[in-house]
C-alpha cells in the first residue's frame, strides 16, 4: 500500500485485504476497456460530483436539484450503440 494525500491506494497486484479475490480482479483488469458514467444531482448544475462539497452547497439546498434531474434526453438504446461501437467492455455507472 501507498499513502497519496492520507489515503490508501493500492499499487502492483498486492490484494491482499482486498474484499475480491485476485482472480476476479485479474479478470476485471483484463477487459481493459470500460467507461464508468458520472450522473447525479450535480448533473444539472453541469458540475462534477463534487460540486456539493466543493462550493459549499447545504444539503438541503442541494436536494432541491432532484425536481429537475430527469432522464429527458437519456437513451439507454443510444448510449448502449456507442458502447457497442467502441468496442468498451464493461460499464459502470456512479451516481
Amino acid at each position: 500500500m501507498e499513502m497519496v494525500k492520507d489515503k490508501e491506494i493500492l499499487v502492483g497486484a498486492d490484494f491482499a485485504g482486498f474484499p475480491l479475490k485476485e482472480a476476479e480482479i485479474r479478470k476485471w483488469q483484463d477487459l481493459k476497456f470500460g467507461m464508468f458514467i458520472h450522473w447525479g444531482l450535480y448533473s444539472v448544475m453541469k458540475r462534477g460530483e463534487w460540486a456539493m462539497y466543493n462550493d459549499g452547497i447545504d444539503k438541503d439546498e442541494y436536494a432541491k436539484l432532484a425536481d429537475q434531474f430527469t432522464a429527458k434526453h437519456f437513451s439507454a438504446e443510444v448510449r448502449w450503440r456507442r458502447r457497442f461501437h467502441l468496442g468498451i467492455l464493461y460499464t459502470t455507472t456512479c451516481a
